[in-house]
């Protein structure tokens, strides 16, 4: 059988059927394992690096981990972490003003109180 060309329109390129007959389905090599029911959620916040593979595996349910997206995730859990910090260093800070107020009002109230 040859192929057929068909003509839509001056505007769209001419499309070619092939023939059915012809067409041989390619051999899948690959396997792709779907055990949804076995899957566990982990952090994989403990890896194993294994320098002659040059692979990172979780150290607690043995997935393999993309390497970069572990950095970013140890960053961005730091720099999180380094906010949380600075935000708690200033809170000390607002509070420790604020019991100095207080006591500088009880001081002072204290000294009307003898006064009288």
């Amino acid at each position: 059988m040859k192929n057929k060309i068909i003509k839509i329109n001056d505007s769209v390129p001419d499309v070619v059927l092939m023939p059915a007959e012809d067409f041989k389905m390619p051999e899948l090599k690959i396997v792709v394992a779907d055990d949804k029911e076995h899957v566990k959620y982990c952090r994989h916040d403990q890896v194993k690096i294994w320098k002659y593979h040059r692979t990172v595996q979780c150290a607690n349910c043995g997935a393999s981990v993309d390497p970069f997206e572990w950095l970013l995730n140890i960053a961005n859990f730091q720099a999180g972490q380094v906010s949380q910090l600075k935000w708690l260093h200033n809170e000390v800070k607002w509070k420790t003003e604020e019991i100095e107020s207080l006591d500088r009002k009880i001081r002072e109230r204290k000294k009307q109180i003898k006064s009288l």
